[in-house]
């Protein structure tokens, strides 16, 4: 299984927005993420990098 730790960037600033993500959705401006216990974690932004290797997203606000 394979599950990420999403990283969203502010003004040069990454942080940690969730962990265990599953599910990445892009619905109109909006990423939906969803972990492995179904919680939906939405965020603006621009998804910039998914890195399957080291199981990491990152989106740009």
């Amino acid at each position: 299984m394979c599950l990420s730790k999403v990283f969203q960037i502010v003004n040069g600033t990454e942080n940690q927005v969730c962990e265990y993500v599953s599910q990445l959705k892009l619905v109109n401006d909006k990423i939906v993420l969803t972990d492995i216990m179904g919680l939906e974690t939405v965020v603006t932004g621009k998804v910039t990098g998914v890195d399957l290797v080291n199981n990491r997203i990152t989106i740009e606000a």
